[in-house]
């Protein structure tokens, strides 16, 4: 699974020359915010890794869902990761 989501996630970062937005939303255990504001959870960990592998230093923005979905479905060059 990771492999496929690695694949996924270099051919996106390597196919847009422009720089990518990331986004979620909150859904513990897999992606929240911690109690010092830091965004955790095994798919942030997963994200974080495949940044770092791609030497990927983007931001991660973590908002309501709908908004996130909205902004992913209008805006080119943005990554929406983790749904239910």
């Amino acid at each position: 699974m990771f492999r496929w989501c690695s694949l996924i996630f270099l051919t996106l970062c390597y196919n847009t020359l422009a720089s990518v937005e990331i986004l979620t939303s909150q859904e513990p255990p897999v992606n929240f915010r911690s109690r010092d504001g830091a965004l955790t959870g095994f798919s942030v960990d997963i994200v974080k890794e495949m940044q770092k592998r791609v030497d990927d230093k983007s931001d991660i923005y973590m908002y309501p869902w709908k908004r996130a979905y909205n902004m992913a479905l209008k805006k080119p060059n943005v990554i929406l990761f983790t749904m239910s």
